[in-house]
């Protein structure tokens, strides 16, 4: 029973530091993110403890390691700064709490996209959320911008633009290798483990870019990548709704050549 609990405690927990970071920016709800933000830290303790397996002497070495961290810290820091050190350690601690999270989701429940979506959507929320907070303390907003797979469906990709758009990351890459081995069925080492990248992905990369444009905002840069081994293929990603273009295995079989190629397709896009 406690085992199939606590992947919930552990989400919960990161919603909770997720909502305190946000909160603790603003004076008027500060004192409210201080106490989600207790809340949440007292889930995550409380799923720690609760794990059977769990083992006391690496918490309490934690525990101690942490003490000898954050007393001098403490004691050390000026009272002005007190609200971006809490709001930095939250924002820690709701990273800490979403890989733990979705590792215990991964290993006690569902597999398949929904899995990957709920993970995806704790990921961003912590990570954004420590943007945010980072950005205030150094005047500085860092961009997100979001690689995705080849290998998904119509479906998949609207949701993940869904998250794009919620957590408002400023780009998306489409896309990664794939682990389907289409197009080199057959050939040496085409089972050998490990992402496809190169000429057999690229007319799957292009699909997933178009579908992405027509589901996001003009102002989500999007970057095409995948298969492109020639201006040509660079003019392709540009026409699908490419903003830019990044180059990988090309770039090793065409050298720098290709990188004046692309720079001319995307001059004539």
């Amino acid at each position: 029973m406690i085992e199939n609990v606590l992947p919930a405690i552990y989400l919960l927990a990161s919603v909770g530091f997720i909502l305190a970071v946000k909160w603790m920016n603003n004076p008027a709800t500060a004192r409210r993110g201080v106490i989600i933000g207790e809340i949440g830290m007292l889930l995550a303790v409380i799923g720690t403890l609760l794990r059977v397996q769990s083992n006391f002497a690496m918490i309490f070495i934690g525990i101690g390691i942490g003490a000898a961290i954050g007393a001098p810290l403490a004691y050390l820091m000026p009272m002005t700064a007190v609200p971006q050190l809490t709001a930095l350690s939250h924002a820690f601690g709701a990273l800490a709490s979403a890989l733990i999270g979705t590792a215990e989701f991964y290993l006690r429940g569902p597999h398949g996209f929904t899995m990957a979506a709920l993970s995806l959507e704790t990921l961003l929320g912590a990570l954004t959320s420590a943007r945010e907070t980072l950005a205030k303390k150094h005047g500085k907003r860092v961009p997100l911008v979001l690689k995705i797979s080849p290998d998904l469906v119509r479906e998949q990709i609207a949701a993940i633009a869904e998250s794009v758009r919620r957590h408002r990351l400023e780009g998306v890459i489409a896309t990664n290798t794939s682990v389907s081995r289409d197009g080199v069925k057959g050939l040496p080492h085409a089972e050998e483990a490990g992402g496809l990248s190169g000429r057999p992905i690229r007319n799957r990369a292009t699909t997933v870019l178009k579908l992405l444009k027509e589901v996001l905002p003009a102002d989500v840069t999007l970057i095409g990548a995948g298969g492109i081994l020639s201006g040509g293929d660079a003019a392709e990603k540009f026409a699908a709704g490419a903003d830019l273009v990044q180059l990988y295995t090309g770039l090793i079989y065409r050298g720098p050549n290709l990188v004046g190629e692309c720079a001319s397709a995307y001059r004539g896009k």
